[in-house]
């Protein structure tokens, strides 16, 4: 089985060995090697437009990975009396849930949030605390949340602020305004308040951009 993800540019490939083989189409060599399932594995998919990579082995033992930093965020197993030998899987970004098939096809919730009002649905790659304002700034994907020091509550959410990942944030020295960078190198800063965006930090010689690659603190 094999999947691309064309955002991040890897190619995933599984097979009867135990491991998931993670290449970049650009280079010959292997750059990575996944090795935390024990038994022939059966199928990846990467979910579209997210960095989640589901893999599946045949014992039914799903794996659920981030790929911006291939860290294992979740594993959640089909018992052989729901599906038999697993033969293969379809994950649906819609509902995020996995169709699991068989001797007999089930269906699984592969990321579930218990308190939706207190959690964000991707891995966050960066919280921050404003004391000015009593709140906690997260970041994930590419949206930003601003939330409730006393009660946890959201307050706001700023969505779309970036074309690819955000992969890290930092508050001004007045905490009124929140700068991000993401995957493909980009720098803004944003209002705290109402989330406009007041400046892109771009150069010639970079393309445009603040950075040629992908801005990490």
């Amino acid at each position: 089985n094999i999947t691309y993800s064309s955002e991040y540019r890897f190619l995933i490939s599984v097979g009867f060995d135990f491991d998931v083989l993670v290449w970049n189409p650009y280079v010959a060599n292997l750059i990575l090697r996944l090795s935390d399932h024990g038994c022939s594995l059966c199928g990846a998919e990467i979910i579209p437009d997210t960095p989640i990579l589901v893999t599946a082995d045949v014992e039914g033992n799903f794996k659920v990975w981030d790929v911006r930093n291939w860290k294992l965020n979740q594993t959640f197993k089909a018992e052989e009396k729901q599906v038999g030998q697993l033969k293969g899987f379809c994950a649906l970004a819609s509902t995020k849930s996995v169709v699991a098939v068989g001797r007999s096809m089930h269906v699984f919730d592969y990321e579930k949030i218990e308190m939706p009002e207190f959690s964000d649905e991707f891995p966050l790659c960066s919280a921050l605390y404003n004391p000015t304002t009593s709140t906690f700034i997260t970041c994930s994907n590419k949206y930003v949340k601003i939330w409730d020091a006393g009660d946890g509550k959201i307050i706001k959410v700023y969505r779309n602020l970036s074309d690819s990942d955000i992969t890290a944030m930092c508050l001004d020295f007045r905490e009124r305004k929140f700068i991000l960078g993401d995957h493909d190198g980009s720098l803004h800063c944003y209002d705290f308040l109402n989330g406009a965006d007041m400046k892109e930090f771009a150069y010639d010689e970079m393309d445009g951009k603040a950075h040629l690659d992908e801005i990490t603190k």
